[in-house]
């Protein structure tokens, strides 16, 4: 619960469940950007329930965070298709950047896939930084593009400043994140 409020503080949209059946029931109702799981669950170890998310999406990216910190353990949660194998204790702020880290490249690959984008009568391509209507292309600074495809992506939905900020500037303290 600490950890979930940590992240929700960080503007993460967060999901807690108490054991591996429950974790699976979720999957199964709704899509995740990423899941972190405990090797030790009750009801449904997290070994198990990695599998049967794989089975479901295998892109979806996945972090154990886990106290079983044995070399086996670790191997077999990286050979399963674990993006990263973290162990307890573990730093917030290390966590945070891992996650960070783990998103970026997803979500980088996810745009890669829907390179233009339909906002009312303008093309945005996010990788070419630029919004276009007609023959009339206008170029945006990458924290331009970066906040019209956050807004995007988010279409009909309140976005949280501390979302924003923290996705775009990589921070959430509005003054250290005006450059």
């Amino acid at each position: 619960m600490l950890l979930k409020e940590n992240l929700n503080n960080k503007g993460f949209d967060t999901t807690w469940c108490r054991d591996g059946k429950e974790g699976a029931a979720a999957f199964s109702r709704q899509g995740f950007d990423l899941c972190i799981l405990d090797v030790m669950l009750p009801a449904k170890d997290g070994f198990t329930l990695s599998k049967e998310i794989r089975s479901i999406n295998n892109e979806v990216p996945i972090i154990f965070l886990t106290a079983r910190a044995l070399h086996e353990d670790r191997i077999h949660g990286l050979e399963i298709g674990a993006d990263d194998y973290v162990t307890k204790p573990f730093s917030t702020q290390e966590l945070y950047l891992r996650i960070n880290a783990i998103l970026r490249r997803t979500q980088n690959r996810n745009e890669t896939k829907e390179k233009v984008k339909k906002v009312g009568s303008y093309l945005f391509d996010h990788n070419k930084m630029t919004l276009q209507m007609g023959h009339d292309i206008k170029r945006l600074s990458s924290k331009e593009a970066d906040l019209l495809g956050i807004l995007i992506s988010h279409k009909e939905e309140l976005v949280p400043r501390s979302t924003i900020l923290n996705k775009v500037w990589g921070n959430d303290d509005y003054f250290s994140a005006k450059s």
